[in-house]
């Protein structure tokens, strides 16, 4: 069963000189995500990321994850013959870049699609420029603390 899910980017450093706060239309198409990062365990660092409410993954994830997936569901399971009048079921949330935590550090965690379009598509050039100095500054600021 299809299932739908919009790609937003937030209005973040990776964004700057970009259009933001959407979800990643026509302008995005050469990077847009085919896959997002979903159902992690428990004890994963991603969970705050994608286990939570709307409220959290539009605020407070946003500086972390500044590029996120929400998918509806529907009632009561995709799997089964039980659908019914009631529509879409939970959402999911789910990260398609993020900063996670490594040992002292961090790695950035990215499903989208840079690598074929650089050189040929200026969106895909700017993002991964942009990237580079987000996780340049953010290492910086973790080392003497400032973050």
């Amino acid at each position: 069963m299809w299932t739908p899910f919009a790609h937003v980017i937030r209005e973040h450093p990776v964004s700057q000189g970009l259009p933001a706060n959407k979800t990643m239309d026509r302008d995005y198409v050469n990077v847009y995500p085919h896959a997002s990062i979903v159902n992690v365990a428990e004890s994963d660092p991603l969970v705050p990321f994608v286990n939570m409410d709307l409220w959290s993954w539009l605020g407070d994830a946003a500086a972390r994850a500044p590029v996120g997936t929400l998918g509806l569901g529907w009632q009561p399971s995709p799997f089964t013959d039980d659908r019914d009048y009631r529509g879409p079921g939970p959402v999911t949330y789910g990260v398609d870049l993020c900063d996670w935590p490594c040992s002292e550090g961090f790695v950035v965690l990215s499903t989208l699609r840079l690598v074929d379009s650089l050189g040929q598509d200026p969106v895909a050039d700017l993002l991964l420029t942009n990237i580079i100095d987000w996780a340049a500054d953010l290492g910086a600021r973790r080392a003497t603390g400032t973050e």
